[in-house]
């Protein structure tokens, strides 16, 4: 029916929502404009362009912290299509597990990461020594590691995971009315 092709649809768009947010929060992937997603209309998945790290001068990312006011794109409008259910039970919970799984395949992600920074930072500067482009390579590991670390620390109780407190508090701060007003009008905040 109608109702449950809904449903399917918007539990799809949130889980993808989240892991999207996911990763430009642990990659700290800045200017996430509307031109730069496309949310396919059948399936609710979404889909990035230029899904760019944001360095700092030195290569480095600094403390962690994108230089936009929100951690992730999730406005007043995504919210709603989400409901309150997806951004307050799947939005969370796929953030803590999407985290939890990849601190137990720390190898697989270690990996990646390696491919992925080494070529963000070739692109900067094609005569960097290897040396100090490991170097930089190694920080930059350690800071996402952290992040996703930080986003995975659950509670226990009874034998039963909730979710991480951490991932509850970028949620809070993505849909802050106060942080959406700070952002660029390029960004367009209100859809």
């Amino acid at each position: 029916t109608n109702v449950d092709e809904l449903f399917a649809f918007k539990k799809i768009f949130t889980t993808q929502l989240a892991l999207n947010s996911f990763f430009t929060h642990i990659l700290t992937i800045g200017d996430r404009k509307l031109v730069k997603m496309l949310i396919a209309p059948t399936t609710g998945q979404i889909y990035n362009f230029e899904f760019r790290v944001t360095l700092a001068k030195d290569d480095v990312r600094q403390t962690g912290r994108s230089i936009e006011k929100v951690p992730f794109r999730l406005t007043r409008n995504l919210q709603c299509f989400a409901s309150d259910l997806g951004i307050q039970s799947i939005f969370p919970v796929v953030m803590t597990n999407c985290s939890l799984a990849l601190q137990k395949k720390e190898f697989v992600l270690m990996n990646f990461l390696y491919l992925f920074l080494k070529e963000e930072l070739r692109t900067g500067e094609s005569s960097r020594a290897d040396d100090k482009l490991n170097d930089k390579i190694r920080q930059n590991y350690n800071e996402i590691l952290s992040k996703v670390k930080r986003l995975g620390q659950v509670p226990e109780i009874d034998d039963m995971r909730i979710i991480s407190k951490e991932c509850l508090e970028l949620v809070k701060s993505a849909t802050d009315e106060s942080n959406l007003s700070k952002m660029n009008a390029n960004w367009s905040p209100w859809f």
